[in-house]
């Protein structure tokens, strides 16, 4: 990820924050599920600083364990949540605004345990079992209304 004058965000945080880097920082590229989510129960904060991806199981992961996030604003996950309620939502093409999330999140332990318990509350809202089956029962009510009416059955329909 790239910080202030092309530099990575790793080296611009351990230039800024050396005193805190290596005991509150965990930098690693792909890693293993058992190991990432142990890392992830270690955590009081997780961080999903992507500039485009569309989708992000770590951040669902996250909020199943009612930890605090920081999203920034190009990361497609981020509409799942309520921003300044269930997350930190950051500029992604503006580090300051991450490390000032960062920052904000270290100093304010209450506003931590708060983020953790909403985003909980957000993934509950967007992945229930109604609103998944719903598409499904409606493509099957089509499909049986044509049915009965002999009329020819596209059980897509309903999608488009």
């Amino acid at each position: 990820y790239t910080g202030p004058e092309g530099t990575k965000v790793s080296k611009y945080l351990k230039k800024k924050f050396p005193a805190v880097w290596q005991k509150s920082f965990l930098w690693k590229k792909g890693v293993p599920r058992k190991e990432l989510l142990e890392n992830m129960d270690n955590s009081e904060v997780i961080i999903i600083p992507s500039t485009w991806e569309t989708f992000n199981y770590v951040a669902l992961e996250a909020a199943n364990r009612k930890k605090a996030m920081i999203i920034t604003n190009q990361a497609g996950v981020s509409s799942l949540f309520i921003a300044g309620k269930e997350i930190l939502l950051t500029d992604a093409n503006n580090i300051h605004s991450i490390a000032d999330a960062m920052i904000k999140l270290k100093m304010d332990k209450e506003l931590v345990r708060s983020l953790g318990e909403q985003v909980f509350t957000g993934l509950e809202r967007s992945f229930n079992r109604g609103r998944f089956l719903a598409d499904r029962n409606d493509a099957y009510a089509a499909a049986m209304q044509q049915r009965k009416a002999n009329l020819p059955v596209n059980p897509l329909q309903v999608f488009f």
